[in-house]
C-alpha cells in the first residue's frame, strides 16, 4: 500500500554501497525504495557527497574503476582529496606458476604477505602498526599468524578463537596437570621440556629408561643414578624440577589453585620469557586472562586444582577469544574481519584470500517477504528454489559491497593477495582488472635468515650489552593478582590522583598522549599538540644522517592525513633541525630507539618505551626527547625527572651496568639537561612508584583519589571534578 512520505520530518543519509549486514536481516531495498519515495514526491535529486577524504588517489582510481563495472549504474565514483606522490599505490600477489591444492595455496600466500610486510617495514616505508589484513572470514587465520611469526613480524589478531590451543596456555595446563596428578605422565613431560623447565628430551629419556615409578620420583632417582647421562646445565634444571614438585605437592591440597598458579608463574619465570616472544604481548595478555578464569572459576565455586582442571578440558571445545592487548599504540599489524574494520582505516590495507569460495549454505525452510515461505522436500521445491534464488543473487551483491568496503579502509597502499583458483572476489574482478593501476607481485626476495631473531636471554647477569633484554626481575611475586602499569600512570598521578583515577580506572581519558603543559593551545598551529608530537617523534625514531629531512617528515605527516605545506613544514622545521644538530659530530658503538622495557617489582609489572639508549666505550646515555612548548622550563623538569630516573633504574636492571648519564632533549630548543642521577635521587623514586602501585591496588573509589590543589582549568576533567566538589 502507497503511503506519503512527511517531508517535513524525514531525513536520510547513508551510504547504501557499504550496506554489509544481509546475515542481520539488513534490507538495502528499504534505503533505495525511501529516496525514490522522496524524488518521486519533491522532484528533487539525492544530494551525493563525492569526496573521500581517506585514500590517496591512486587507489581511489583504482577502486572507482572496478566499483563502476561491477556495481552497474548504482556506483558514485568518489573524488580522492589526497595525492599520492607514487605512480601507482595498488599491489597483486599472485604468483601464477605455483599450482597447488587450496591448504597449500594458503600458505604460499602467507608466506608471499609476510615477506611483503618485512620488505616495507625493512624499507622504513610503513611501520607493523600501519598495516592491516582484513579478511572475510577467520577460520584460515592460524596459517596467515604462522607465517607472520616465521618471519618476526608482531600482530594481533581481534578474531582469534584459538584461546585454549595457544602454547603459553598449553604449557600452563601441562603444570597444573603435572601438580594435580603425578600419575599423569604424558602432561609432566610436556610440563618438563617446556619452556617453565626446559629439560632436553635426551635427558627426559635417561630419566624413564629404567623407571617403573610415576615420572616424578623418577626425577629424584636419576639424580642419585644416572648423574653421568647429563651436563652441569641439565642437572641443575633437573634439580629445579624436583624442588618445583616438591613444594607443589606438599602445597597442592592447602593452597587454593590462584596461589599456585601465581607462585608457578613467578618461579619459572614464565611470563617474562614469554615477553622475549614476537608475539610476546599477546602471550603476555592470554595469560593474564587465564588466571582472570582461574579466579573467577574460584570465586563461583568451592573447588580443588582437580575440579578446575575438569572445567577448563570441558571448555577446550569452545572457541574462547584470546586476551586482550592493553595497549593502544602497540606496534603491531592488525589481523580483523572486513566487518570489524567498518569505520576504521589503516595506512596499508593488505585483503588475504581473495580467491577463497565462501558458498552460502542455505536453511530446509527459507523466507521472502515477497513470495513467501518456502520448504525444502523432496516432493516440491519450485517455492524454495524461487526463494534461493533471490537470496545467492542478494548475496552475490553482498559480496560486491563487502570488497568495496575492504578496500576503501586502505589510505595510503592496498595489497590483494589472489593466491589460487579463480573463485570468490578474484572471479569477480579479474577479468575487469586495469593493469595501469597496479603492480603484479610474484615473489618478495627476503631471506629466512633475514628474519629478526631473539637475543637469548642471560639469567645469570652475564654477558655485555649486546645481549639486552627488554626485562628485569627484582621483588618476589606472592600476590594472587598481576597488575600492569607503565611509567606514564605515576606521572599522571603524582600530579593528580583524581586525574589518574578518571583516565585509568573509569577510562576517560579524552588525550592520554598530550604531554604537561602541552595542551596550551597555539592559535598559527598546523597541528594538533598530538598530532605535533607523534609526528617528531616518528621523524626522529627514524631518521638517520644521510636521509632527506623535508622528504622524510613530509611522508611521516601523511601517515597522520596532514599534507605538509610550506607554513606547516616552517613550524615543524626548529625541532627536527635541532634534533639533527644534537646528532652531528656523535658517533655511538650501539644505539637503540624506541626500546620498550618491562620491569618486575613487588606484585606487579611497570613498563615503558625509552626514546634512545646510546652506548659508547661501554658507558651508556639515556636520552627522553620531548616537544614541550618551554612555557615552564623547570616546572617540565621536575614533572619528567621521575621518569628519567626509572628508565635508568630498568636500564641498569637489565643490562647489570651503571647509566653514566640520564637527559632530557628539549626539541623546541635544542637544549640538553642532564638529570642527577645519584643513588639516593633514584630510590626516592623508585620507592615512590611502589608506593603509587600500593595504593591503587589498595583503594578502587573515587573519594580516595584526592584532586591536586593547584587545579589547572585545561584538565580535561576540569568541570567534571568541580561539579562533584558541589555535590560532596
Amino acid at each position: 500500500m502507497d503511503s506519503q512520505l512527511d517531508l517535513n520530518n524525514l531525513f536520510v543519509v547513508g551510504d547504501p554501497k557499504q550496506s554489509i549486514y544481509g546475515f542481520r536481516g539488513a534490507d538495502i531495498d528499504v534505503f533505495y525504495n525511501v529516496i525514490d519515495d522522496i524524488e518521486k514526491t519533491t522532484g528533487e535529486e539525492c544530494i551525493t557527497l563525492s569526496k573521500n577524504y581517506r585514500t590517496v588517489n591512486t587507489v581511489m582510481v583504482f577502486i572507482n574503476d572496478i566499483f563502476e563495472k561491477l556495481m552497474l549504474g548504482k556506483y558514485d565514483a568518489l573524488d580522492p582529496f589526497h595525492t599520492s606522490e607514487n605512480k601507482i599505490d595498488i599491489e597483486i600477489l599472485e604468483n601464477p606458476e605455483f599450482v597447488a591444492g587450496s591448504e597449500e595455496s594458503i600458505k604460499y600466500e602467507a608466506d608471499l604477505i609476510a615477506k611483503r610486510i618485512r620488505k616495507l617495514v625493512d624499507e622504513k616505508k610503513y611501520g607493523y602498526g600501519d598495516i592491516a589484513l582484513l579478511f572475510r572470514a577467520t577460520t584460515k587465520n592460524h596459517f596467515y599468524e604462522e607465517a607472520l611469526r616465521n618471519y618476526s613480524i608482531p600482530y594481533y589478531n581481534s578474531s582469534s578463537r584459538q584461546f585454549f590451543k595457544r602454547q603459553e596456555i598449553l604449557d600452563i595446563i601441562n603444570a597444573l596437570k603435572a601438580i594435580s596428578n603425578p600419575y599423569d605422565t604424558v602432561s609432566t613431560i610436556g610440563f618438563l621440556r617446556g619452556p617453565m623447565i626446559g629439560i632436553s628430551d635426551e635427558s627426559i629419556f635417561f630419566i624413564l629408561k629404567n623407571n617403573k615409578t610415576t615420572l616424578y620420583q623418577a626425577i629424584g632417582e636419576s639424580l642419585n643414578e644416572d648423574v653421568v647421562n647429563f651436563d652441569n646445565e641439565e642437572i641443575v634444571k633437573i634439580k629445579n624440577a624436583k624442588v618445583l614438585l616438591d613444594y607443589f605437592n606438599s602445597n597442592k591440597d592447602i593452597c587454593n589453585s590462584s596461589y599456585l598458579l601465581n607462585i608457578l608463574l613467578e618461579k619459572t619465570y614464565f611470563i617474562q620469557g614469554q615477553i622475549l616472544k614476537i608475539d610476546g604481548k599477546q602471550a603476555v595478555a592470554n595469560i593474564y586472562k587465564f588466571v582472570d578464569i582461574l579466579e573467577k572459576f574460584e570465586g563461583d565455586n568451592i573447588a580443588s586444582l582437580e575440579d578446575f582442571i575438569d572445567y577448563i578440558d570441558s571448555l577446550k571445545d569452545n572457541f574462547e577469544s584470546e586476551g586482550i592487548i592493553e595497549s593502544e599504540n602497540s606496534n603491531v599489524v592488525n589481523l580483523l574481519t572486513i566487518h570489524k574494520s567498518k569505520g576504521l582505516q589503516f595506512p596499508v590495507v593488505i585483503i588475504p584470500e581473495m580467491a577463497r569460495d565462501i558458498r552460502a549454505m542455505h536453511p530446509r525452510f527459507l523466507f521472502n517477504k515477497d513470495i513467501g515461505v518456502g520448504i525444502k522436500t523432496d516432493e516440491n521445491r519450485g517455492i524454495y528454489n524461487l526463494i534461493k534464488l533471490d537470496k545467492d543473487e542478494r548475496e552475490k551483491e553482498e559480496s560486491k559491497r563487502v570488497l568495496y568496503v575492504a578496500m576503501t579502509r586502505a589510505k595510503g597502499m592496498l595489497i590483494i593477495a589472489a593466491q589460487g583458483k579463480k573463485k570468490g572476489f578474484k572471479s569477480m574482478i579479474d577479468e575487469i582488472l586495469n593493469p595501469d593501476y597496479f603492480r603484479r607481485i610474484s615473489e618478495v626476495n627476503i631471506n629466512i635468515d633475514d628474519r629478526l631473531n631473539i637475543k637469548r636471554v642471560v639469567y645469570n647477569g652475564q654477558g655485555d650489552h649486546k645481549s639486552f633484554i627488554p626485562l628485569a626481575k627484582t621483588e618476589e611475586i606472592n600476590q594472587r593478582k598481576i597488575e600492569r602499569f607503565n611509567i606514564s600512570q605515576y606521572l599522571d598521578f603524582k600530579k593528580c590522583k583524581r586525574s589518574y583515577y578518571l583516565n585509568h580506572y573509569k577510562k576517560l581519558d579524552i588525550s592520554n598522549e598530550i604531554e604537561f603543559d602541552e595542551i596550551e593551545s597555539q592559535d598559527k598551529s598546523y597541528f594538533s599538540a598530538i598530532d605535533k608530537g607523534n609526528i617528531i617523534h616518528k621523524f626522529c625514531e627514524i631518521y638517520e644522517p644521510n636521509m632527506d629531512k623535508k622528504e622524510l617528515i613530509t611522508k611521516i605527516s601523511k601517515e597522520y592525513s596532514v599534507e605538509l605545506s610550506n607554513g606547516s613544514y616552517n613550524e615543524l622545521e626548529p625541532y627536527i633541525n635541532n634534533y639533527v644538530n644534537y646528532l652531528q659530530f656523535k658517533e655511538y658503538d650501539e644505539v637503540y630507539k624506541e626500546k620498550p622495557f618491562y620491569i618486575a617489582t613487588d606484585n606487579s609489572y611497570i613498563s615503558g618505551i625509552i626514546d634512545r639508549i646510546n652506548i659508547v666505550d661501554n658507558e651508556i646515555e639515556i636520552i627522553d626527547i620531548k616537544t614541550n612548548r618551554l612555557v615552564e622550563k623547570d616546572n617540565l623538569i621536575n614533572y619528567y625527572k621521575p621518569q628519567l630516573l626509572f628508565y635508568a633504574y630498568a636500564v641498569e636492571k637489565v643490562l647489570g651496568k651503571k647509566v653514566n648519564k640520564a637527559s632530557i632533549l628539549f626539541l623546541e630548543s635544542g637544549e640538553e639537561v642532564d638529570i642527577d642521577l645519584s643513588k639516593e635521587s633514584m630510590n626516592k623514586v623508585i620507592k615512590a612508584v611502589k608506593d603509587f602501585i600500593k595504593f591503587v591496588e589498595e583503594n578502587s573509589e573515587i573519594k580516595d583519589y584526592l584532586p591536586n590543589n593547584e587545579c589547572f582549568d585545561y584538565c580535561q576533567h576540569y568541570n567534571l571534578c568541580e561539579k562533584m566538589k558541589t555535590i560532596s
